[in-house]
């Protein structure tokens, strides 16, 4: 229920306010897209313990939402997506490794190294490309607008083996790669909420959950009284009370 979401996110985030905050964004993502608000949550929690701020994996998680409603078929896809996210953020700086673990999570490494290569701060680093020879021969830099496809992708793999890119350099090269001639972050999620069979059912499912995850039932009177009946049945079933019932 919300009460025990706030006091989760609460404990991660460290104040009440930004995890009472960071419920009503994730409720009006999951209404909005195929996914519930328990697994927002559930994603959100997971990117925080990965070091990500609240609003940073508030952030993040629309890009998994996008993903997870580009590959539906994948139940997977999630946490694939926030594995990737969270190994970069764990190590601090990316490798050539990362393009893997982000082709795994459904981005494509073309669009990750295109992304690198128009960030005007990374630019010295790829203005020339080293180009091996042939059979063996002396290697050789040369002007990047004269080299291949299959010489720039594995410069920029040994730039990134280097430690020479950052963890949000590469974060923020991984969603403009996604976002490219596309819809905004968390769009495309928001989209096939709507025009999706599957999403909308889902929607329809979450509909009532959501709906009690709204409120502090837990502080109903209805609820309080019967939550503190059910304290005083607990406590006279303990010790010797507990015996004698069990005998009559």
């Amino acid at each position: 229920f919300r009460q025990n979401a706030i006091t989760g996110l609460e404990y991660m985030l460290g104040t009440r306010e930004e995890a009472v905050k960071i419920f009503k964004e994730a409720q009006d993502l999951a209404s909005e897209t195929p996914l519930d608000t328990d697994k927002v949550i559930t994603g959100i929690k997971q990117l925080v313990t990965a070091g990500f701020s609240g609003k940073e994996a508030m952030v993040l998680f629309k890009s998994v939402a996008d993903q997870s409603s580009k590959f539906a078929d994948d139940e997977g896809m999630q946490d694939k997506v926030i594995a990737a996210f969270s190994r970069v953020k764990g190590r601090g700086v990316a490798t050539g490794e990362d393009l893997e673990s982000f082709r795994v999570a459904g981005f494509r490494a073309e669009g990750i190294v295109d992304a690198l290569l128009n960030n005007p701060n990374l630019a010295p680093l790829f203005k020339k490309v080293k180009v091996s020879g042939i059979a063996g021969g002396k290697s050789k830099w040369m002007d990047r607008s004269k080299a291949q496809n299959e010489d720039i992708l594995k410069q920029v793999k040994e730039v990134m083996g280097e430690g020479k890119i950052g963890t949000y350099t590469l974060l923020n090269a991984v969603i403009a790669s996604a976002e490219k001639d596309k819809p905004e972050i968390g769009e495309f999620a928001k989209k096939m909420g709507k025009v999706s069979l599957t999403g909308t059912i889902s929607n329809f499912k979450s509909a009532f959950g959501d709906l009690l995850k709204s409120v502090d039932l837990d502080k109903w009177p209805g609820v309080v009284s019967f939550q503190n009946f059910l304290t005083r049945v607990t406590d006279a079933l303990k010790g010797d009370a507990g015996k004698q019932l069990l005998g009559t």
